[in-house]
């Protein structure tokens, strides 16, 4: 049995864990990168600082997950590394500074950059660096975060047109995952740009939900000429057997092509014989045991994300039939159509972190 391949577009959405979630749609999106320039011991802490500085970006609102069109570049500068002898073990003590930069990605331009002094020890050099960067926090690094915050948010305010003519062209080449990804990189704090890309988002969702059941419609639409036309050929060389098997493979549409179908399947049944007929009576209904078993396997092959996605809706009509037990009508209504905009909310942010996640940015 042929499965219809682009179904699968509607089944792509998975509900993702870890830092990959809706959460990070909506936020200014900051990576860490060590330039090639950076000093040795920056490239030799590299995924130290990426992990802490990822940490400090998410503690001050910003997210890490997809397109990283901001970087933040750390640059380590070692003042002075001397060895404090005594004791069974050689401790070594250093004191430097940290060089950070928030800059965009393509063209450069620094939105906030500063610098911090540190001291550590150890029992290697390495330990004592480590040491030593490990003690600069949040609080250390909030006026550059917040710095940066206000540039970058400008920034967006600026480019808004941008955003949304590339939109325009995204949906216009029915890249609507992409479009939607691009309208949600404006950070939810840009609340009036933020509001029209929402809605324009969940429009985009909207057309491209039509747009998928029309593709779906088209397959099956080829999938049954293929069908009829293996049909026509067989009732030509006095095949009914043969035509009356190979119609199992059409898929009842309700449009025009079903007459010829009902017109084969009427021609080829007056041509069998009674023991034909048996024949493929028994013929069909193995044919139907074998395909029954297949959408099992394939339904137990879903199930785990089924179950995910339905204890997530679960969740939110348990809390919704919390709430309406305790609200009287007005706030029910009120109540209603809030959780219809969060379910709409969930999809367009949805698509949004799975066209990230699968296509490494935009």
């Amino acid at each position: 049995m042929r499965r219809i391949s682009i179904i699968l577009l509607g089944l792509a959405i998975t509900i993702l864990s870890e830092a990959q979630t809706i959460d990070d749609i909506g936020k200014i999106v900051v990576g860490v990168k060590v330039l090639p320039t950076a000093t040795q011991e920056t490239k030799d802490n590299q995924v130290f600082l990426q992990n802490k500085l990822t940490n400090i970006a998410a503690a001050a609102g910003f997210s890490s997950f997809g397109n990283n069109a901001f970087f933040m570049t750390p640059s380590i500068s070692i003042i002075d590394m001397r060895k404090a002898e005594g004791g069974m073990k050689t401790i070594y003590v250093t004191t430097g500074e940290i060089y950070l930069t928030i800059q965009e990605g393509d063209s450069g331009t620094v939105f906030a950059s500063s610098s911090f002094p540190f001291k550590g020890s150890g029992t290697t050099k390495e330990a004592a660096i480590k040491n030593g960067v490990q003690k600069i926090s949040y609080g250390n690094l909030k006026p550059l975060f917040d710095e940066a915050k206000s540039q970058i948010l400008s920034y967006y305010e600026a480019m808004q047109e941008k955003i949304f003519a590339n939109a325009d062209m995204l949906v216009e080449n029915k890249e609507f995952d992409a479009a939607i990804s691009v309208l949600l990189t404006i950070p939810e704090e840009l609340f009036e740009p933020y509001k029209k890309a929402y809605a324009k988002a969940c429009d985009i969702y909207q057309q491209r939900d039509t747009y998928v059941a029309e593709q779906i419609a088209l397959e099956i639409k080829e999938l049954n000429n293929e069908v009829l036309v293996k049909a026509r050929n067989l009732m030509a060389s006095h095949d009914a057997a043969g035509t009356l098997k190979t119609l199992w493979d059409y898929h009842i549409t309700g449009t025009e092509q079903d007459n010829e179908y009902n017109k084969l399947v009427k021609d080829a049944e007056a041509r069998i014989t009674a023991e034909e007929q048996a024949a493929i009576e028994k013929a069909k209904r193995d044919y139907e045991e074998r395909r029954l078993k297949e959408e099992r396997a394939y339904a137990d092959s879903r199930r785990e994300y089924e179950d995910n996605l339905q204890d997530r809706r679960q969740a939110l009509k348990d809390e919704a039939d919390y709430r309406n037990r305790r609200l009287d009508l007005e706030n029910k209504l009120a109540d209603y159509e809030r959780a219809n905009q969060r379910e709409m909310t969930e999809a367009i942010k949805t698509v949004a972190v799975e066209y990230i996640r699968n296509n490494n940015g935009y």
